[in-house]
């Protein structure tokens, strides 16, 4: 029952956890790199250079 309990807890709790937190990471670094840089760059840059903001995207 224990051993169920932490191997039922494990594959699926810890391994979709572990792989959603992964992807998340990931997707979350890679996101906020760009998306980040854009957010942040979006309300100077925008203001700054349109034209820009949209290669900086793509970039």
């Amino acid at each position: 029952m224990v051993k169920m309990a932490l191997r039922h807890t494990k594959p699926p709790l810890h391994h979709p956890h572990c792989e959603s937190n992964t992807t998340t990471t990931t997707t979350s670094t890679t996101s906020t790199t760009p998306q980040h840089r854009t957010a942040t760059t979006c309300p100077l840059q925008h203001n700054h250079h349109h034209h820009h903001h949209h290669h900086e995207h793509s970039c």
